[in-house]
Formats: C-alpha cells, sequence, structure tokens
C-alpha cells in the first residue's frame, strides 16, 4: 500500500505487564519502561509512523534453559517458539495492523492472565 506509516516494533517482556519475581524486579521496571516509551513514542510520531511492543514470555532458546519447569504456570503450557515471536512482528509491521499504534501485545501464551 502507498503512503502507509512506517513501523516499529519495541521487544518488552510479559514481566513488563505483571512482574512475578522480587528478584527481577530492575527487569521487570526496565521492561515495564520499554511499554510506557513505546506508548509515548507512538502519540508522538503518529500519524507517520506506528509503533507498537511486543511482550513475550518465556521463548524456546538457551536464555530458557534454567526456567523451563516455569511452562506449567502458562495457560498453554509451553514454552513460545522463537518463530511465533517472529510472527507477531511481522503482523504489527504489516497492513493488517495498519490501525494499532500504542499496543503493549501480550505474546505470553496466557502467562499475563492465568
Amino acid at each position: 500500500m502507498l503512503n502507509e506509516p512506517a513501523a516499529i516494533v519495541n521487544i518488552a517482556s510479559a514481566q513488563g505487564l505483571l512482574p512475578n519475581a522480587p528478584q527481577y524486579t530492575a527487569y521487570a521496571a526496565s521492561k515495564g519502561g520499554v511499554i510506557n516509551f513505546t506508548r509515548s513514542l507512538a502519540a508522538e510520531l503518529a500519524p507517520n509512523i506506528r509503533v507498537n511492543s511486543i511482550c513475550p514470555g518465556m521463548v524456546d532458546t538457551p536464555m530458557a534453559d534454567g526456567f523451563r519447569a516455569n511452562a506449567s504456570t502458562y495457560a498453554l503450557r509451553r514454552l513460545a517458539d522463537p518463530r511465533e515471536i517472529a510472527q507477531v512482528i511481522l503482523f504489527l509491521t504489516s497492513h493488517d495492523s495498519s490501525y494499532v499504534t500504542g499496543a503493549a501485545l501480550a505474546v505470553d501464551g496466557g502467562r499475563s492472565f492465568h
């Protein structure tokens, strides 16, 4: 589509939506900051640039090795495949999300409500 606004997708975390580990206070605060940065930037750059963030839960990467047992606390009972996260980013940069800006999209297998 011509004259479609550019899109930025920031990567936050489910911890930014629902902190649940006291030893990760600084991490949760920084990810909450990414979410509010996204909202502020979306207001500042609209209508020329859409700005959204995604808030992934645990993703099946080496970083999650010590946390795999926590997957049972997710509604979907599993970690995300990295491609699932990539697909959400593709959606937020596509025309299919042309009316979405300032959103913090939970991509967390139901962690933030479960």
